[in-house]
């Protein structure tokens, strides 16, 4: 962890004292079928980048997820806290004068605070790789200032595990996944330096 801190200091270094630099915030809503509306379910983005050519973006972030599911009858679901760090590589496309399209590449590191919804679970953490596909909508205010609105599809490499003194009855069995996967939306702003 301590090197992945390491690395992302020092890129932000490099990608700060770069001119055509750029910073991007973001909100969003992580897509599940069985998420609880009433609680807090929200995706923050905080992103530094440089273009490195006309076309081809490079930068460092950090995203936080808060997920809250409801308990199911068939399976297991945790509710989720992720914190990922992660480098990013973007490739600029334009559309129309205003618009262009953004695809985008993330990979970093992810910390996980999970907790089972279906019994009374403690907290539980863990870590893993991250990798996250975007695609987003930019249009273009002005010379300092864009809107964006995008899709995201993110994959933590990680198992989500209840409590080692926990008995899981049989019909919740089958959480073998070695993956955290979400879809999420978003809308933000980017202000160019």
């Amino acid at each position: 962890m301590k090197q992945i801190i390491t690395i992302f200091f020092i890129f932000s270094i490099f990608i700060s004292n770069a001119k055509d630099f750029r910073t991007n915030f973001n909100i969003g809503i992580p897509l599940n079928k069985s998420i609880n509306l009433a609680a807090s379910n929200f995706d923050i983005d905080l992103l530094f980048c440089k273009n490195i050519s006309d076309k081809l973006i490079l930068g460092v972030g950090s995203s936080y997820l808060e997920v809250d599911l409801l308990p199911s009858k068939s399976h297991l679901t945790f509710d989720r806290k992720i914190l990922s760090i992660y480098s990013t590589f973007a490739y600029e496309l334009n559309t129309t004068k205003r618009l262009k399209l953004l695809p985008q590449f993330r990979l970093g590191y992810s910390i996980i605070n999970s907790e089972l919804n279906e019994f009374q679970d403690k907290i539980q953490k863990s870590g893993g790789f991250y990798c996250s596909q975007d695609l987003n909508l930019i249009y273009s205010i002005s010379k300092r200032f864009d809107f964006l609105v995008g899709l995201s599809y993110s994959v933590i490499f990680s198992q989500l595990k209840t409590s080692p003194d926990l008995i899981i009855t049989y019909n919740y069995v089958g959480i073998d996944k070695k993956t955290i996967n979400q879809f999420s939306t978003k809308i933000g702003c980017i202000f160019h330096f």
